[in-house]
């Protein structure tokens, strides 16, 4: 849970004994911890990604995979939403609200080629309810 409105109440048993006090505070200070007033799921941060990630694995494989070793760089940084903040409801995760499609450009060294890809940068992140089956 990240939010700090929510009221948890815990109780752990553990052999048949229950744990209060000391174990409750650790709980409200991990919710303290990554609360959504601190980690809002707002602005995508940074990720570095593979070129494979960008242009997916079927043109990967059919077309660029003998290349890897030439291609340069090897990766790229693009902004994503996953991860980078908090969402208050348990069914809820951090996903895309806006992007915008950049040209990456990369060179072949040993053909001497310059190829181009688009690729999804985020721009803005909102919470988005997932279905119960895909919570990890």
């Amino acid at each position: 849970m990240c939010n700090l409105k929510v009221m948890v109440v815990l109780v752990f048993v553990s052999a048949g004994a229950i744990s209060t006090g000391a174990d409750m505070d650790e709980v409200s200070e991990h919710i303290k911890r990554v609360s959504t007033s601190k980690y809002p799921c707002r602005y995508p941060q940074p990720r570095v990604m593979y070129l494979r990630e960008i242009i997916g694995d079927e043109l990967w494989e059919n077309k660029y995979k003998n290349d890897m070793r030439d291609i340069r760089p090897f990766h790229t940084v693009l902004h994503r939403c996953e991860g980078s903040g908090c969402c208050p409801k348990y069914n809820q995760r951090c996903k895309p609200a806006d992007t915008e499609t950049v040209t990456l450009k990369y060179v072949v060294i040993t053909k001497q080629k310059f190829v181009e890809f688009p690729a999804e940068n985020h721009t803005s992140c909102h919470c988005e309810e997932i279905s119960d089956n895909l919570i990890k």
